[in-house]
């Protein structure tokens, strides 16, 4: 997106005040995006980490894991992210 941009301002041959102010527009526009990226990053860390804690609970208690993986699951079958 940043490769994009500079060249999409090289063709430019004068600059205003509103064209600034949109060009600040779109890129916060990006920035949110990076955001929600990075909490999707984080949502389904989380997950792969509880995921693999399972199989160390299972050696401890055969009904619990299969009752976490059923919750983890539940965890994705919802989309927690509004962008």
């Amino acid at each position: 997106m940043w490769v994009n941009h500079h060249s999409m301002f090289s063709t430019i041959v004068r600059i205003d005040r509103p064209l600034l102010l949109l060009n600040l527009l779109r890129l916060t526009g990006v920035r949110l995006e990076r955001r929600a990226e990075w909490a999707a990053v984080i949502r389904f860390s989380v997950g792969t980490v509880v995921y693999a804690a399972t199989i160390g609970i299972a050696y401890v208690s055969a009904t619990a894991a299969p009752a976490i993986q059923f919750l983890l699951a539940g965890y994705y079958a919802f989309e927690q992210i509004t962008a």
